[in-house]
């Protein structure tokens, strides 16, 4: 696997850094929108993510149900999701909301029991969904959580920047250590290790919280290659898409 794959592409790097600069939040609705597919333990991880970070989590799983409502299938490299909307759902920076022309309208929350939601998702996205035999709403919450591992390593914007250079050019295994010497290190470097196996780390967050299995293995899986992905294959490639990673 190349250091640009572990990593992820320059362009969603560049990309993430860029839509960092600005340290608000999503609006109001974008927030409630989200809100309503999380569980109450989901959304405590939520709300310790950044500003930047959920804004950009929501973009992905706007854009994630554009994927599944058109199909996957013809979408299946991450560079393609801006030609089907993919940050083209969401308008200068802000998702869309399921009112505006090219939201994400594909799904509509309700309630459900225990302040979780259920959700129901239109057309040929609803068919994948059905088909792979997964919530919509874990699909969503995998979605906008499947970075939330990062809130361990508590790096700002520069912070991560900086770590993330270094390892475009030593290698991420030499800056961040191997997966088993996560926390091994206090301080800095510790730091440094949470920030990189966030994936790991995001997925035991996800699982104390009584996250549904498939948000779970997204938040862990996110980063692999597409043949160890246990999530759907049509979902994942959504997902992967989505993030532009």
């Amino acid at each position: 696997m190349t250091r640009a794959r572990e990593l992820g592409t320059l362009r969603h790097l560049v990309g993430r850094f860029v839509g960092a600069l600005w340290p608000g939040g999503p609006s109001v609705g974008e927030e409630t929108w989200a809100l309503d597919f999380l569980l109450p333990g989901e959304r405590a991880l939520w709300r310790r993510m950044s500003g930047p970070d959920r804004r950009h989590a929501i973009g992905v799983a706007r854009d994630a149900l554009v994927l599944l409502e058109q199909g996957v299938p013809a979408y299946r490299c991450a560079g393609q999701a801006a030609n089907v909307g993919g940050r083209g759902a969401v308008a200068g920076g802000r998702a869309r909301g399921p009112g505006d022309p090219g939201g994400g309208g594909a799904v509509s929350p309700t309630k459900g029991v225990g302040g979780g939601s259920n959700d129901h998702v239109s057309g040929s996205g609803g068919m994948v969904v059905e088909q792979a035999g997964v919530s919509a709403r874990a699909v969503v919450a995998g979605a906008l959580l499947h970075d939330v591992g990062k809130v361990e390593s508590g790096f700002g914007t520069l912070a991560r920047a900086v770590v993330t250079g270094l390892a475009l050019v030593v290698g991420r295994e030499r800056i961040g250590g191997p997966d088993e010497a996560v926390a091994r290190w206090p301080g800095w470097r510790g730091r440094v290790q949470r920030y990189f196996h966030h994936d790991r780390i995001g997925g035991e967050l996800l699982r104390r919280a009584g996250s549904d299995p498939l948000t779970v293995a997204w938040a862990e899986q996110h980063h692999l290659p597409a043949d160890r992905w246990t999530v759907d294959r049509r979902v994942a490639e959504a997902l992967k898409a989505a993030d532009g990673d």
